[in-house]
């Protein structure tokens, strides 16, 4: 797994966690950061559709 794979994997866990306790604050953080990762790789779909998310 490349990097930046296990990069997006460990984000993954962490959205998982955070609203699994409803941590609204720590899950926005959570999203905005593997769309900068989506951005710099030119994916700007992917990053503009995580930064649209909205913790529930």
């Amino acid at each position: 797994m490349s990097t930046t794979g296990y990069a997006y994997a460990l984000y993954n866990q962490s959205l998982e966690i955070t609203e699994r306790i409803g941590d609204v604050q720590t899950k926005a953080a959570t999203l905005h950061q593997p769309g900068i990762l989506y951005a710099d790789k030119g994916e700007v779909e992917q990053a503009i559709a995580l930064n649209h998310q909205k913790p529930q």
